[in-house]
């Protein structure tokens, strides 16, 4: 099998989304959403400042082809897996809400 970016997200993305499905149900649609938007317009951005600038590259043989401008799309993915952990961990690890320290 040729091992793609697309592959390397998958083998990640999918296992952790399962984990974390029953607490991604249990947080805010609109609080997720706002991250979501929010991150990727970041990502958006940054990626293809680092990328554009040869910061980062990718193998052309490895990716989709498709590019915001000139990140490939499988960059992004990378951007929703922090936004589906990122919430998670910070509910499960966060301090208690109405307990006094």
């Amino acid at each position: 099998m040729n091992l793609t970016y697309l592959w390397v997200v998958l083998w990640v993305a999918l296992p952790l989304l399962v984990v974390l499905a029953r607490p991604l149900s249990r947080l805010s649609k609109a609080t997720i959403a706002f991250l979501a938007i929010g991150t990727l317009g970041l990502s958006l951005v940054f990626d293809n400042i680092i990328v554009g600038l040869g910061i980062v590259a990718y193998d052309g043989q490895k990716i989709l082809g498709l590019r915001l401008p000139v990140a490939p799309i499988e960059d992004f993915a990378y951007t929703l897996v922090a936004v589906a952990v990122v919430p998670v961990l910070w509910a499960a690890l966060g301090k208690k809400r109405g307990t006094d320290d």
